[in-house]
């Protein structure tokens, strides 16, 4: 640094520093002063003026600072902290003067001015890693790097249960650092190892490190406290997990395996477990009407549980679990309730029906799950049955019974899921037809198979037998009548004028599917008619026929010999007519 000034003789030129210290560079009368800094260091850093002074007198110039870029940065403080410690870094450097100090860790960035401590309380994980310091001024800059280890944390830790035995189970635990820490697994103290390939050891690690172990086939060797260890390379002491204790036991056994009851019975489940200490005990119900897994608490408190008169929603899978401070067992194969259907309503004991009249049966069933019904026909005094209907429908029909052919016992089956149940019999009669009513106008006054020959006469009969009846009268030579009734129960035959040629034989025929009731026969007479005549023997002989077809129809008829001449006497004719009558009565 070089200043000049002009004052004659006596003028004294110098540099000084910013304290006010003069510089060993001085000149004495001259008028140009130098100050040589061969090599800079932090301590030339600072402001530098020029004085010049004559006899008391002054002139200053402007100050002027000396900047040394930083260098030879520094970091102390410790590299490795315990989880949840408190972090703290120093920052030195050289150089000068107007220092700024910055710190930064990927991309986390901590700026401090004109202070060199870095503090960071409660540190995790995530605050491991390089650390990095700036030192700044308007001459440069310079930094430099350290690394901060966090020591390793368990964040989940292995926990008491129960396991069962010849099941496979895992256990974990989850820690973390930086660097990442390992994991080794212990049973009592003693470290696993495979040898017995009965362990697997998974681990995963991003943010932190995860560790699975899965005894397969647990035996009771295997009951004990485990516990994880996390090794870091940086620290030197390691970390446990908690210990958590492993009890193999016996799956719990529900008894019986299964009910298989009908509605209203009481039954009884009991769970038997194999391990201590003592349980406590729930038990669960999951059926059909339920999603998925889904499952309903129905009991709590003991080992046993008693449904004292059993519904149809209570068909399902029972199961308990066993609970204790070491964990749940639910038994393996839960116990199954089945309630059977059974008949609310039976069909009719007995049905009584015609030919061509429809018949139904009806049985209903209740349950848990949906029914289906069958309907079997039996033929009495035989073990053969027939099924002849299957539906959803509880009714059954018969729309056109035939005689014989339908004449037996009819039972429906309803079955579910659950089971089968079996209704009464019902006895289906078809009957024969049946002549039930005869009678005549006006009312015959003799017996009941003689009617008198009237003027008119009304016969009506009445018959049951359904919607395919035929009822007819019928005339003695078996013609049927000119009035018949075919699915009637009543038919009339009027004689509205009664001559010669309606006396004879009439009687009721009531018929289906070949099937005839018939009634009795009733003959009608006509009223006693006296030919007296004299008749010539070709007169005679017709009138013999005439009485022969005519039946019922009484005459008498007399073939006289001898004058027939108007003039007779009586007498002659009388005793003529006599000896006729003796010898040609009918």
């Amino acid at each position: 640094m070089t200043c000049s000034a002009s004052g004659g003789p006596r003028i004294m030129t110098m540099w000084l520093f910013d304290d006010g210290s003069s510089l060993s560079t001085v000149a004495n009368g001259s008028d140009t002063v130098t100050h040589n800094i061969s090599s800079s260091s932090t301590s030339d850093t600072g402001s530098y003026y020029c004085i010049v002074s004559i006899d008391g007198m002054n002139d200053t110039s402007d100050v002027y600072t000396l900047f040394v870029a930083p260098y030879g940065v520094n970091i102390t403080g410790d590299n490795a902290y315990p989880h949840g410690s408190q972090l703290q870094l120093h920052c030195l450097s050289e150089g000068g003067p107007q220092l700024e100090y910055s710190w930064s860790r990927i991309n986390t960035f901590y700026t401090i001015t004109n202070t060199n401590n870095l503090t960071i309380s409660n540190v995790t994980t995530l605050d491991g890693g390089n650390y990095t310091c700036t030192v700044t001024n308007d001459a440069g800059s310079s930094s430099n790097t350290v690394t901060v280890s966090i020591g390793p944390v368990f964040t989940t830790h292995p926990i008491n249960q129960e396991e069962v035995i010849n099941n496979s189970f895992t256990l974990q635990c989850t820690t973390e650092g930086f660097p990442t820490p390992s994991i080794q697994w212990y049973l009592n103290n003693t470290m696993i190892t495979n040898s017995s390939n009965r362990y697997i050891v998974d681990t995963t690690s991003m943010n932190n490190i995860t560790s699975i172990l899965t005894v397969i086939m647990a035996d009771f060797t295997d009951t004990g406290l485990y516990h994880c260890e996390a090794n870091s390379s940086v620290f030197v002491d390691n970390v446990n997990s908690d210990m958590m204790n492993i009890s193999v036991v016996e799956r719990p056994v529900v008894t019986p395996s299964t009910h298989n009851v009908s509605l209203g019975t009481s039954v009884t489940f009991e769970c038997t477990e194999f391990g201590s200490p003592p349980f406590t005990y729930q038990w669960f119900i999951r059926n059909t009407s339920m999603e998925g897994s889904d499952k309903l608490l129905v009991g709590e408190g003991n080992n046993t549980y008693n449904i004292s008169s059993v519904l149809y929603n209570q068909t399902g899978l029972y199961f308990c679990e066993a609970s204790n401070m070491l964990g749940i067992l639910s038994n393996s194969t839960p116990a199954s309730l089945i309630v059977h259907p059974s008949i609310v309503e039976h069909p009719v004991t007995i049905q009584l029906v015609y030919p061509g009249e429809m018949v139904n049966f009806s049985c209903r069933a209740e349950g848990f799950s949906t029914l289906s019904y069958s309907w079997f026909m039996v033929k009495f005094g035989s073990e053969n049955k027939m099924e002849i209907g299957s539906t959803t429908n509880p009714t059954y029909s018969i729309y056109n019974p035939i005689y014989n052919q339908n004449n037996t016992g009819y039972y429906c089956v309803a079955t579910n899921n659950e089971g089968i149940t079996v209704s009464n019999t019902s006895t289906l009669t078809v009957l024969r037809p049946n002549i039930t009513d005869i009678t005549f106008t006006p009312q015959p006054t003799n017996t009941s198979l003689l009617l008198n020959f009237t003027n008119s006469q009304l016969m009506t009969c009445s018959a049951s037998g359904g919607p395919r009846i035929m009822t007819m009268w019928l005339f003695d030579d078996g013609s049927s009548l000119s009035t018949v009734a075919n699915g009637s129960d009543t038919v009339t035959h009027n004689i509205s004028s009664s001559s010669t040629s309606d006396t004879g034989t009439y009687y009721c025929i009531a018929t289906i599917d070949g099937m005839n009731d018939t009634s009795d026969v009733y003959t009608l007479f006509g009223a006693v008619t006296l030919l007296w005549k004299i008749l010539d023997e070709a007169e005679a002989i017709n009138a013999e026929n005439l009485a022969s077809s005519h039946g019922g129809v009484l005459m008498y008829l007399c073939y006289c010999n001898g004058s027939q001449g108007v003039d007779k006497m009586w007498n002659d004719y009388l005793e003529n007519w006599m000896t006729c009558l003796k010898y040609r009565r009918k």
